[in-house]
């Protein structure tokens, strides 16, 4: 190891209690530092080092109209060239060769500032936005870097991921600590959190009806895994993203007889799979983990399992079961992310029949991008026609489903192409 760690009083206690020594948390900080290395690495280099794309293909796209004049705005906006070095380098510009290459042959600029102006490009929205529309990478490759890029895990995350220690032994630590599971203090005594920060993210929850995990997620002071896995800990039910996930047909009309869609809607459960007597059910708000219990009423001759899923996982399962949206969270895609609004959905089930709409997609798109003040892509309608017809390929066979809802949401003044598979 070689270097030496400060515990928390956390981690002390998991080693009081005996459920891991030393090693194992000073092999979690080792995880950890790495991964905070990586996640300082351009999200182009990410994607090369993953093995999502080559080198040569990274180059190329760096080659693209719209990057390289995002590059002469950057250059010009930082003062590194001039107006008039622009005007003489574009005559000498051709389709094989990027204008930093002759900025760099006729001495405007050196090799430290080419560097970190291409390293700035590999980084910034326009980049992987245009790896994603021209099919460069796959959006799994996408949140797979996007991941990496964000990293953001405690020492305790890491120790489950790892299996060193278990949900139960967690909340039995915690509880030992603190006589009272509180989100705040779970999330303070891991560090994940700091105290200024929390308390006014609970200011602002006085002031608004929001709970303080959406608060803290929003104001990007944790990420959306580390608030289900508090509240994992808190409530000591598990929280799985179940990716890849899909109902067996066979079961699905058995599923929907235990827990009809009314019931589901209203007490936001859905049961996921039925293994002789062993039910499997989730939720996504730890406060209907009490509806599980009158579910165990209903059905005695059950045993009856429940784990946490995020909104939007149950939303997603939720339409695939019962094939409708959920009519409960329509109206919260109405709600502002950040100051715009989320656009309507489109449900698309034959992309030729629907060509219409898939153009009214995006002419939305357009609209979005003027809002935020983003410039469109060259060729774009094109691009984002075959990003569509891709993602409704890869969806409908991932999930088995024949519709495919799709809808725009601006985060973090990025906009992003949603989809929601159906039956």
């Amino acid at each position: 190891m070689g270097q030496e760690y400060k515990f928390s009083r956390i981690e002390e206690q998991l080693i009081k209690e005996g459920f891991i020594d030393s090693k194992d948390i000073e092999k979690a900080y080792d995880i950890q530092l790495k991964k905070i290395e990586d996640s300082k690495m351009p999200l182009g280099i990410i994607f090369v080092n993953n093995g999502g794309v080559s080198k040569e293909k990274i180059l190329n796209l760096l080659k693209h109209p719209d990057i390289q004049n995002n590059i002469r705005t950057t250059a010009l906006s930082k003062g590194l060239i001039s107006q008039r070095q622009l005007s003489e380098s574009g005559t000498e510009e051709t389709k094989m060769q990027d204008i930093t290459s002759i900025w760099l042959k006729r001495g405007y600029i050196n090799k430290t500032e080419l560097k970190k102006i291409m390293y700035e490009q590999l980084d910034g929205k326009i980049f992987w936005n245009l790896a994603l529309l021209l099919g460069l990478v796959s959006e799994k490759a996408l949140e797979e870097a996007l991941r990496i890029k964000h990293f953001k895990k405690s020492i305790c995350e890491i120790l489950h991921d790892l299996n060193l220690i278990t949900l139960t032994e967690l909340n039995h630590t915690f509880k030992k600590i603190n006589t009272e599971l509180i989100l705040g203090t779970i999330l303070l005594q891991q560090s994940i959190v700091n105290e200024d920060d929390l308390n006014k993210a609970l200011h602002e929850q006085e002031q608004t009806s929001h709970s303080l995990g959406k608060i803290l997620v929003r104001n990007m002071l944790i990420s959306n895994d580390q608030l289900y896995f508090a509240l994992s800990i808190q409530n000591d039910v598990p929280f799985q993203k179940l990716e890849g996930f899909v109902f067996y047909d066979k079961q699905k009309l058995d599923l929907r007889d235990i827990i009809g869609q009314r019931y589901a809607e209203e007490k936001k459960m859905i049961p996921l799979f039925l293994n002789n007597y062993n039910l499997t059910i989730a939720i996504s708000n730890p406060v209907n983990i009490l509806n599980a219990h009158e579910l165990r009423s209903l059905y005695k001759n059950l045993q009856i399992s429940c784990i946490l899923i995020t909104e939007e996982k149950f939303e997603q399962l939720y339409s695939i079961l019962y094939g409708e949206i959920l009519k409960t969270s329509e109206t919260q895609y109405k709600k502002p992310i950040d100051e715009y609004q989320v656009e309507e959905r489109t449900t698309l089930s034959d992309l030729k029949m629907q060509k219409q709409l898939v153009d009214n997609l995006y002419l939305k798109y357009k609209t979005l991008q003027n809002k935020i003040g983003e410039k469109p892509f060259e060729s774009g309608e094109k691009l984002f026609q075959e990003f569509i017809e891709s993602n409704y390929k890869s969806t409908c066979e991932k999930f088995k489903c024949n519709k495919v809802v799709f809808w725009l949401e601006v985060k973090d003044n990025n906009i992003r192409t949603m989809a929601l598979p159906m039956q």
